[in-house]
């Protein structure tokens, strides 16, 4: 609480010798009638303090403290805080903070020394100073009065200020006449800069502002190394040469400014509510700080070094808000002091146009073992270890996913978007109906706590009858419906011909892992089961929605696959993990990334010694990409696909024998009712450049033959005007 007014009999004033402070000296005098005791302290702030000792003794007090408290400062109070690498809201050194509960302690000493009933000080009542004074104040002496000038008097202006001054023959320098363009504090932490002209913060701050530092890109062209040495946390010399604290942090302002280091323009959160703009010069004090953190790097146990990581913000606060002489500071102090044991050794650092950067380290306590990290063979550690350790920590994780989708489970979970042999249903033709004798489509099993392994699926069986519906297609093609009805008819024609069904039944979207064949080699068989494992995680995470683990894993198992010395069982599995992963995708509508998966499916389809498994799963990714594209009216997305088939259909010949080979051959079926209709409606020379293609494959002799027909049907029937829907 202030005091009141004639209730003081002496006070002791924090004293600068400046305008503001001589006029609150002499308002004490005027409003109070107490006798003043004034106290400057030397904090490196880089002024000459006698003239404060002069302005005191012409205004009439006598008794003048001017204290040289550098080497207290920066040995029991910034050393103290940069122990524990405070920083206010992740950026600010704290270099004002700090100063204030030096100054408060010696008010209050000064003030039993000479009989003071009461300590005066300079802040206003908007910023965080008076806070930082007062809190300090009652926590060393509880019966003190406080007098705060700005919180009681009427001088609201710089104008009333001046005029107060001269009135009381106050000499008043030039410089101070009219609106100062911001307001400065300084010590040998730091210097900064607030107010006037700064407090726009779009606004670059004017060269002028600096005085500590030169700007980065002035900075010197070559780099200066320096050596710092620490002992139990404290910089102790630099390059060899032992120096006292204050005179240490004074060498590295100068290395740290003349490299244009320690410059900080930040927007900070008051204790007072408000939000301030502050521009802050803190040269030897950046270089310390990086450097005590490379030193702990070294040196500090993890969970020490972690733990004061996470106090570390809280202690910061402290400072910043004036609880030096809080308790809690003192317990966390105690903490910081006792992990700073071990933290001796040398940090050497680059300076250069405004970095301070690390660039090596070396400690008699240092915790780096070369034996156990090196990447050469060790005897000292035992990489199974790993495994316990791994699967221990993720039990938690594994628990709490498996009891996630057993919940998933029983709410039915969600249905897959593609029929029950894998193709998109979205592209059935509307008019088509399933047959009556149709078996039920098979649902997916809900997930179970981890991955469940399929059986292995049936080889397709031999079927005489068509696999589209003729009847659909002569109704449709009596209603006028054109092209698209015209175009299954041929492929039922073409099926006929060769004599098979071109479709397996393979029992859902998704693949079944491939089984080491009986007798297989151990490397082989543990080969596949690694990257069946993957491939796993991939159906895990992609049933869950989490597409970002799931293409993690992804990544994981196209490593394995592309490796110099990776195994065939890497690359087959990496074809069924791709063609999980383009279904989960494409059921999610994620098409940007199917797309990208369709395309790792395509490259291993045509890769030299391509297993059959591979052009299986693509065979079958490639129906739903036609039918995509076709839907889209993507012509030239569905001519390339409908030629990587054309090509794998060339080399399969007229006899397809293997489930592969039907896949693939369905597929360009596919693609042949799909794009063939697209061109007779758009371009006939493309349509007629088709037919030659087919017309190179004797397999395909059928199909060649029904789409000359149908050009010439076209042609005589002058059709073409594209308002029939192409077959989906």
């Amino acid at each position: 609480m202030a005091a009141a007014t004639g209730s003081v009999k002496k006070v002791v004033l924090a004293y600068s010798g400046g305008l503001d402070t001589s006029v609150i000296l002499r308002w004490l005098q005027d409003t109070y009638g107490c006798e003043v005791v004034t106290f400057t302290a030397d904090l490196g702030q880089g002024e000459e303090l006698e003239p404060a000792r002069r302005k005191a003794e012409m205004l009439g007090i006598r008794e003048i403290f001017i204290e040289d408290l550098r080497e207290e400062f920066v040995r029991d109070y910034v050393f103290p805080m940069f122990r524990a690498n405070a920083l206010y809201e992740g950026t600010y050194l704290l270099g004002t903070s700090i100063a204030r509960p030096l100054i408060a302690k010696r008010q209050i000493e000064i003030a039993a020394l000479t009989g003071a009933d009461a300590v005066a000080h300079g802040a206003t009542g908007k910023g965080n100073d008076q806070v930082r004074f007062e809190l300090s104040y009652y926590a060393l002496n509880p019966d003190i009065k406080i007098i705060a000038p700005w919180r009681e008097w009427d001088l609201t202006s710089r104008t009333k200020l001046i005029e107060y001054a001269e009135s009381r023959q106050i000499p008043v320098p030039k410089d101070k006449r009219g609106e100062a363009p911001f307001s400065v504090d300084a010590n040998l932490l730091h210097i900064s800069a607030e107010g006037k002209v700064l407090e726009d913060p779009w606004v670059e701050p004017e060269e002028y502002v600096y005085s500590r530092t030169v700007a980065p890109e002035n900075a010197p062209d070559k780099p200066t190394y320096i050596e710092i040495e620490f002992e139990r946390g404290d910089p102790v010399a630099i390059d060899g040469e032992r120096l006292s604290p204050a005179a240490l942090l004074t060498r590295l302002n100068q290395l740290g400014g003349a490299n244009g280091i320690g410059r900080l323009d930040m927007v900070e959160n008051r204790f007072v509510g408000m939000k301030s703009r502050g521009v802050y010069e803190t040269p030897g004090g950046t270089v310390l700080h990086v450097a005590h953190r490379a030193m702990e790097s070294l040196t500090l146990d993890r969970g020490a070094a972690h733990l004061k990581d996470e106090l570390m913000p809280r202690y910061a606060e402290l400072i910043y808000n004036g609880f030096w002489f809080s308790p809690e500071r003192e317990m966390l102090q105690a903490l910081i002091d006792k992990s700073q044991e071990r933290v001796a050794g040398t940090v050497r650092m680059k300076l250069y146009k405004g970095s301070a950067t690390v660039v090596g380290r070396k400690s008699p306590k240092s915790l780096y073992s070369l034996a156990h990290v090196t990447f050469e063979d060790d005897v000292v550690y035992d990489q199974r270890d790993a495994a316990g350790f791994i699967k221990l920590n993720a039990l938690r994780l594994r628990l709490a996913r498996a009891a996630d989708l057993r919940a998933a489970a029983a709410g039915g979970g969600r249905r897959p978007d593609y029929d029950d042999d894998g193709y998109h249903p979205r592209r059935a033709p509307e008019h088509k109906e399933p047959p009556a004798d149709a078996p039920e489509p098979k649902r997916e099993e809900p997930p179970a706590e981890t991955p469940v392994r399929e059986e292995p699926a049936a080889e397709p069986q031999a079927d005489s009858g068509p696999r589209f519906d003729v009847g659909a297609a002569a109704a449709a093609t009596e209603s006028g419906e054109g092209k698209a009805a015209q175009i299954v008819d041929a492929v039922n024609q073409l099926v006929a011909n060769l004599g098979a069904t071109p479709g397996p039944k393979p029992g859902g979207p998704l693949d079944r892992p491939e089984q080491p064949a009986v007798g297989a080699d151990v490397e082989r068989g543990a080969a596949l089961n690694k990257a069946t494992m993957v491939v796993d995680r991939i159906l895990q995470f992609g049933k869950a929605n989490q597409f970002t683990e799931a293409k993690n894993a992804y990544r994981e198992l196209m490593r394995m696959a592309t490796s110099q010395d990776a195994l065939p069982e890497y690359k087959l599995e990496l074809s069924r993990g791709a063609f999980n992963l383009f279904v989960l995708l494409s059921q999610a509508n994620r098409h940007a990334d199917a797309d990208a998966v369709f395309e790792d499916l395509s490259r291993l389809a045509v890769s030299p010694g391509a297993l059959p498994e591979m052009r299986l799963r693509f065979a079958k990714a490639a129906v739903n990409r036609i039918a995509d594209y076709g839907e889209a009216d993507e012509l030239e997305k569905v001519a390339d696909l409908y030629k990587t088939l054309e090509g794998m259909a060339e080399r399969i010949g007229g006899t397809p024998e293997s489930k592969p080979d039907i896949m693939i051959l369905d597929a360009w079926w596919r693609a042949l009712e799909v794009y063939s209709p697209l061109l007779s409606e758009k371009d006939d020379a493309a349509l007629d450049a088709l037919i030659q293609q087919i017309e190179r494959n004797p397999a395909l002799a059928a199909a060649s033959r029904y789409l000359a027909e149908l050009a010439e049907k076209e042609k005589e029937a002058g059709s073409g005007d594209g308002e029939d829907s192409p077959a989906s």
